[in-house]
């Protein structure tokens, strides 16, 4: 919780201050992010609160919400599937998600096969849901 109420109070600040939201900016590109990334964050740390205090509402409505923000957040994607869908049509939506993330680091892997990152990434998605563990297995020994 605060965690996410930190991540509150610098996007009301960066929503708030139009100067300070092109600094923001600035940085976060620097770094491949966005003030989505940031949103999304402060979500799944919200949703980590909710699973803690066992409120499985209140988890899955911030879970959605950064899923809206950021849909290739791998916590967020992977905190969604553990937390299981009885509602068929999200539970596909989200194995879609998922499956549209490992696709981006396939190619990411291809376009820069030097950098563990992508490896790393597409690993941890399938290790912690579902695809092709042979792959991962591959892939995760070839990152090291």
């Amino acid at each position: 919780a605060d965690a996410g109420e930190v991540l509150k109070e610098l996007i009301d600040a960066i929503d708030g201050d139009p100067n300070m939201m092109k600094q923001v900016k600035l940085l976060l590109q620097q770094n491949n992010r966005t003030i989505d990334f940031l949103r999304a964050r402060m979500d799944f740390y919200f949703a980590c609160d909710a699973n803690q205090r066992g409120d499985a509402a209140k988890q899955r409505e911030h879970l959605e919400s950064a899923m809206e923000a950021e849909p290739a957040d791998l916590d967020v994607l992977i905190a969604m599937y553990r937390m299981g869908d009885d509602d068929p049509e999200r539970r596909a939506k989200l194995l879609k998600l998922i499956n549209d993330v490992v696709e981006t680091c396939r190619g990411a892997i291809e376009d820069n096969p030097d950098d563990p990152v992508n490896y790393n990434e597409l690993v941890w998605l399938v290790a912690s849901t579902e695809g092709d563990t042979e792959e991962a297995i591959r892939l995760s020994e070839k990152s090291v």
